[in-house]
């Protein structure tokens, strides 16, 4: 289908291009269901942005011991592949990408050109086809498929992504999820944008980036400094529980109230992310370590702890996962993970392990001020 009966500015749904889309998609819908046909073309590799040079980094802080309490890994990962992420004392850049795909249509959470459909998110395409299109001669979309279905990567990739371009040509975003959380970082980061459901761009360029590079690195410093310039912290230095609100997807500890106590004793600080966005950013900054459950909570850690501060993940044995402590490193922070015990309607942590590592991972390590 040649979209470029589809680009004419100002084009409403109804019109002949916009009637010729609608049919491709239902077209490609019914290959899909009826033929179990692929529809939907990987991205390009696109152009690298920089270098890809090896750089060394600090290894995480774990007990291997508790290795054999692990019954399964998350998103399809190995005990191996977790242990040397955890053991590296190195690793490869990979710079950003720059896929150019020239003229393009946005529907909903894909992206069309002449020849090919991508997949980003899920939002339906027929559905924001409904909408008039808005025309942009050129623009760039910021967006991966992971950032527009998990928080932690949006966060992490995405926004760090939006930071790197900046300034280089118009910058879109398709819709993403309505996260709690999202709203204040994107106004403290300065990063306001159309979120079209539907548009055409003479030329569009997709930006992808996650992977870790010392580039990225700036970019992450750049977000913290930003943050800290809209938010002040409550107190600087201190060790910082974050618990797993009730509407994140659960992550059971058992007896979780008695480690909690035992945390709490030890001088702690204990925070509910269900107070609100700006008060969990508040008690976070500048800690010199955060503690929290594996999940996407514990993305703020990255950008609110301390310079050198730390990060400690209390893993569920039956979705071992440690995508922190490749962010960690990368952004001069230490990593430290406890692995849970299974146990009857959940996993249990022991205060005494946890301690244990909230010393090694503060041991000789500043809570800096950040400056």
């Amino acid at each position: 289908m040649d979209l470029s009966k589809a680009h004419n500015k100002g084009a409403m749904p109804g019109s002949a291009g916009s009637i010729a889309v609608s049919i491709r998609l239902l077209r490609d819908q019914a290959r899909r269901r009826l033929l179990r046909r692929k529809i939907f073309t990987r991205l390009p590799a696109g152009e690298p942005q920089g270098p890809s040079d090896v750089v060394e980094c600090l290894p995480a802080k774990y007990e291997p011991a508790q290795i054999d309490r692990v019954v399964a890994c998350g998103f399809s990962s190995t005990i191996s592949q977790e242990i040397e992420k955890l053991e590296a004392t190195n690793y490869r850049e990979v710079p950003l990408a720059a896929c150019r795909l020239g003229r393009s249509m946005i529907v909903g959470g894909q992206i069309l050109t002449d020849e090919s459909r991508y997949y980003l998110g899920p939002q339906s395409p027929l559905e924001a086809m409904r909408e008039a299109p808005k025309s942009y001669d050129r623009a760039c979309v910021y967006n991966s498929a992971l950032g527009l279905r998990y928080f932690g990567h949006w966060l992490h990739d995405d926004c760090s992504v939006r930071e790197a371009v900046a300034g280089r040509e118009p910058c879109i975003s398709l819709r993403r999820p309505k996260w709690p959380d999202a709203d204040v970082y994107e106004t403290a980061f300065g990063h306001v944008q159309d979120q079209p459901e539907h548009a055409v761009v003479e030329s569009l360029t997709v930006y992808a980036d996650r992977a870790f590079s010392r580039a990225k690195a700036e970019n992450v410093r750049a977000l913290r400094r930003k943050l800290r310039e809209r938010i002040a912290p409550r107190k600087k230095g201190q060790i910082v529980f974050l618990r797993r609100g009730p509407s994140a997807v659960a992550r059971h500890i058992v007896e979780e109230e008695q480690l909690i106590k035992h945390l709490d004793r030890a001088g702690i600080r204990i925070v509910d992310p269900e107070r609100g966005t700006t008060e969990t950013i508040e008690e976070l900054l500048d800690a010199a370590l955060v503690i929290s459950v594996e999940g996407s909570q514990a993305a703020h850690a990255v950008y609110c702890a301390a310079d050198r501060g730390s990060m400690l993940i209390l893993q569920p044995p039956d979705r071992f996962y440690n995508p922190g402590v490749e962010w960690c490193r990368m952004a001069g922070l230490s990593y430290g993970t406890v692995i849970g015990e299974a146990a009857e309607g959940g996993f249990r942590i022991h205060s005494d392990e946890v301690l244990s590592m909230v010393g090694r991972l503060t041991q000789g390590r500043a809570a800096p001020v950040h400056s």
